[in-house]
């Protein structure tokens, strides 16, 4: 009750010096002794959780409401963020919220590899307002930029969220697989979060770069039904 001293010395020393007109009261966050301000009913620990709590939902809310403005500030082309989602994901990858490290969307041409990798980021991104951003490239154009000394790869090395499309695609000789292996390797051994889709199965995968092939399996491998109407 407000007058009253509070039950043990620490709760007496957590304010030394307290600001005229202030009370004990019983925070109604962690139901602890406080000595506040007059009006205030949180302590300053509880107080900094509520305003976190209430800036999270205000991320999540336009997020929600900015779909496609928020797949674009990633790097995500308009044509895909404009493509409708997926109405299901697989029961393999959802969800999926970075735990394990990596998934792998393995699947055909016109599998919606692609989508479903958009839509899955967003899902978590929706969900989830500590996760702050995420990084959408080509395979084919991380390894050209980095090779032409564009840039290093950095953004697609430290993103908290990589989202790495068309694996295997276009030019995959040696140098272009050890270019890729080497930002996949970093993302391993931190253990960042990494969606990746690829035209290769499992077995292909493994005959071009094996060290790639193993990273990845040690997370989750998706492998999606073939499109009807494709190439058996």
């Amino acid at each position: 009750m407000a007058g009253e001293a509070p039950a043990t010395l620490g709760a007496a020393l957590r304010v030394p010096k307290a600001p005229a007109g202030s009370r004990w009261v019983k925070c109604e966050g962690c139901r602890e002794s406080w000595l506040l301000p007059q009006g205030l009913t949180l302590c300053p620990d509880c107080d900094e959780k509520r305003q976190r709590e209430a800036e999270g939902r205000r991320i999540l809310a336009w997020r929600r409401e900015h779909r496609q403005a928020l797949l674009t500030s990633g790097g995500i082309p308009p044509r895909l963020a404009e493509v409708p989602p997926p109405s299901s994901i697989p029961a393999a990858c959802d969800p999926w919220h970075g735990a394990p490290w990596s998934l792998t969307l393995l699947g055909t041409p016109g599998s919606g590899k692609s989508a479903l990798a958009v839509e899955i980021a967003y899902r978590w991104l929706a969900a989830d307002p500590k996760l702050k951003g995420f990084r959408w490239v080509r395979a084919d154009t991380l390894v050209r930029d980095i090779l032409q000394s564009r840039r290093t790869g950095h953004q697609e090395r430290r993103a908290p969220l990589l989202i790495l499309d068309h694996l295997g695609d276009g030019a995959c000789n040696p140098t272009a697989w050890a270019v890729l292996g080497e930002v996949l390797a970093e993302r391993h051994d931190w253990q960042r979060p990494t969606l990746v889709t690829t035209n290769l199965t499992q077995a292909a995968l493994e005959a071009a770069h094996p060290a790639t092939a193993d990273r990845l399996r040690s997370g989750l491998l998706c492998p999606l039904p073939r499109p009807r109407g494709g190439k058996r």
